[in-house]
C-alpha cells in the first residue's frame, strides 16, 4: 500500500510539474500570438492605407495624417524590435523590401504633388501596387510564422500522454484564451472596440444581397470629426484616442441596437442601417450630429462632426455605397461642416 501511495505521489508531482510547464508553454503562446495578431492587423493597415493615399491623392485630397500613420507603423513593428512575436530572416528580408518600397512611394507621392500629370498619376498607382503586393507578401509572412509556431505546440501537445488525458481542458483553454481574442481582433477596432472595416465591408455586402433579394430599405451614414488633425496637434494623440473613444459611446448610445457602428479608418466612421429609408437615415444622422454637438469632451470641451448620408439603390455594390457617402461626407465638409448631407443615386 505504501508502494502503491509513492507511486501515486511521484504520479501526481509529474502531472504537476507537466501541467506547469505545460501551463507555462500555454501563456507564452497566448502572448505570442497576441504580438503576432497586432502586428499582422498593423501590416493590413500599412497594407489599406497606402491605397487610401494614393486614391485620395488622386481625388485632390491630402491626407498626411495617413503618411504619419503609415511611418509609425514602421517604426513600431521593425523586427528590430524586441516584443516582437516574429523571429524570422525572410520576414526581415520582406520587411526591409516593404519599407524600401515605401520610402519610394513617398517619392513618388512628392513628385505627384508637385506636378499632377498623367505620367506622374500613372507611377503613383503603379508605385501604390507594388506596395500592396509587398504588403501582403509580409502579412502572409507573417500568418506563415504564427501558424507554424500553433502547429509545433499541438505536436507539443500529442508528445505526452498526460497531455492526451489533459487535451479536453487544452481545447477549451485555447478556444477562450486564443480563438476568442483572436476572433475578437479580427473585426473589432482594437481602440474604439466599434467594427473594424474588414467586418463592415462583410456585413455590408451580405446586407446588400439581402436587401436586393427581398426589396428592403438600407442605408449608410459616413462621418468624422470636424478638425481632428488641430484636436491631436494641440492637445497630443493621447486625448485624440480619448476623444474617439468618448465619441463612440455618444454614438452607439445614439443609434438603434440593430445598426452597425464601424471605424471606417482614422476619425471615420461608418453607420449600417438596415431596413432604414433615406429620410429616416437623415434624421438618425442629425440626431447623432446634435448629440455630440451638445456634449462636453474631457480636456477638449466641444466639438462637431460632419456627415454624409446615402442608401440603396439597385445595382449599388458595398464600394459604391461608401463611395456615394463618402461624396456626401465632402459635401457636408466644403458647405461649412457640423451639417448633415445626402446623395442620392
Amino acid at each position: 500500500m505504501k508502494k502503491s501511495s509513492s507511486w501515486l505521489f511521484i504520479t501526481l508531482i509529474a502531472i504537476i510539474g507537466v501541467v506547469f510547464i505545460d501551463g507555462f508553454i500555454r501563456f507564452f503562446l497566448v502572448k505570442n500570438i497576441e504580438h503576432d495578431a497586432d502586428l499582422i492587423n498593423n501590416l493590413g493597415i500599412i497594407r489599406g492605407s497606402v491605397q487610401r493615399i494614393s486614391k485620395l491623392e488622386t481625388n485632390n485630397v491630402i491626407r498626411d495624417d495617413l503618411i504619419r500613420l503609415v511611418d509609425k507603423k514602421f517604426q513600431d513593428y521593425s523586427p528590430e524590435d524586441q516584443d516582437l512575436g516574429l523571429n524570422s530572416t525572410r520576414y526581415g528580408i520582406n520587411f526591409a523590401k516593404l519599407k524600401n518600397s515605401w520610402n519610394e512611394f513617398k517619392e513618388t507621392l512628392q513628385n505627384y504633388r508637385e506636378k499632377p500629370a498623367v505620367e506622374a498619376k500613372a507611377a503613383l498607382l503603379a508605385k501604390s501596387e507594388e506596395m500592396w503586393d509587398a504588403a501582403n507578401a509580409l502579412v502572409l509572412e507573417a500568418q506563415l510564422i504564427s501558424e507554424m509556431k500553433l502547429k509545433y505546440y499541438q505536436l507539443f501537445l500529442f508528445s505526452t500522454v498526460i497531455n492526451i488525458l489533459l487535451l479536453f481542458l487544452i481545447i477549451i483553454f485555447v478556444k477562450r484564451y486564443v480563438r476568442d481574442k483572436l476572433e475578437l481582433m479580427a473585426i473589432y477596432d482594437p481602440l474604439t472596440k466599434a467594427f473594424n472595416r474588414n467586418y463592415l465591408k462583410e456585413f455590408l455586402e451580405n446586407e446588400i444581397k439581402r436587401v436586393e433579394r427581398k426589396s428592403r430599405d438600407l442605408s449608410l451614414i459616413l462621418w468624422d470629426i470636424d478638425h481632428f488633425k488641430k484636436i491631436n496637434d494641440t492637445y497630443g494623440h493621447d486625448v485624440g484616442d480619448l476623444t474617439l473613444l468618448e465619441l463612440t459611446r455618444i454614438v452607439k448610445n445614439s443609434i438603434r441596437k440593430y445598426d452597425v457602428f464601424a471605424r471606417f479608418g482614422g476619425e471615420e466612421f461608418i453607420i449600417v442601417l438596415p431596413e432604414t429609408d433615406i429620410q429616416a437615415a437623415e434624421m438618425l444622422a442629425e440626431r447623432v450630429r446634435k448629440d455630440v454637438e451638445a456634449f462636453k469632451f474631457k480636456k477638449i470641451g466641444h466639438i462637431t462632426i460632419s456627415l454624409g448620408v446615402t442608401s440603396f439603390s439597385i445595382g449599388d455594390s458595398e464600394e459604391t455605397m461608401t463611395k456615394r457617402a463618402d461624396i456626401a461626407l465632402y459635401k457636408a465638409k466644403n458647405n461649412g461642416r457640423n451639417r448633415v448631407e445626402l446623395e442620392i443615386f
